[in-house]
């Protein structure tokens, strides 16, 4: 099978209460490999899961995403954070990563 590695950094920028430290993720993945013209593929969002502190050295998070993906398609992933207090309330998706996961060749 197939596994991405997302690797990510929260903005310099980004409004963090001391208080309420962002430690909830969730991936999201959308195929648009398969879409008509005019349409716009669905996002699959993905379960989301705690990170409490980015790496030491790189500052940023990561996380494997192995569900949902096949060869030869094209892939759209975000990511966005929350806080472990306010489960229904998620940040604004980050920027969109396409990517295509290559059809595997014979040598």
């Amino acid at each position: 099978g197939i596994t991405l590695l997302a690797t990510w950094r929260l903005r310099e920028d980004a409004a963090v209460d001391p208080f309420c430290v962002i430690c909830r993720f969730q991936l999201r993945v959308r195929r648009v490999s398969r879409t008509r013209p005019g349409q716009e593929a669905l996002w699959r969002d993905l379960p989301p899961f705690f990170c409490i502190q980015p790496d030491e050295v790189t500052q940023q998070y990561c996380a494997f995403l192995t569900e949902y993906l096949h060869y030869g398609e094209q892939y759209v992933v975000s990511v966005r954070a929350g806080s472990a207090d306010r489960w229904s309330e998620w940040s604004v998706p980050s920027g969109e990563v396409s990517f295509e996961a290559a059809v595997l060749t014979p040598r």
